[in-house]
């Protein structure tokens, strides 16, 4: 298994972010995570849950 260093891991989380706060207003729950599985994909869900869980999206 590949190592994923902290900073792949944070633009995972970034990417999420950008796609809650992207698809805040069309559809919350319409954007698809790019990652199929593993840390990046828990990265990715995190932040996207977050972006949405503040202050409205």
């Amino acid at each position: 298994m590949t190592e994923v260093s902290d900073f792949e891991l944070s633009r995972a989380y970034a990417a999420g972010w950008n796609a809650a706060k992207k698809n805040f207003t069309d559809d919350p729950d319409g954007a698809k995570n790019p990652f199929p599985e593993g840390v990046k994909h828990d990265r990715w869900a995190e932040g996207y849950a977050e972006a949405l869980a503040s202050d409205g999206g």
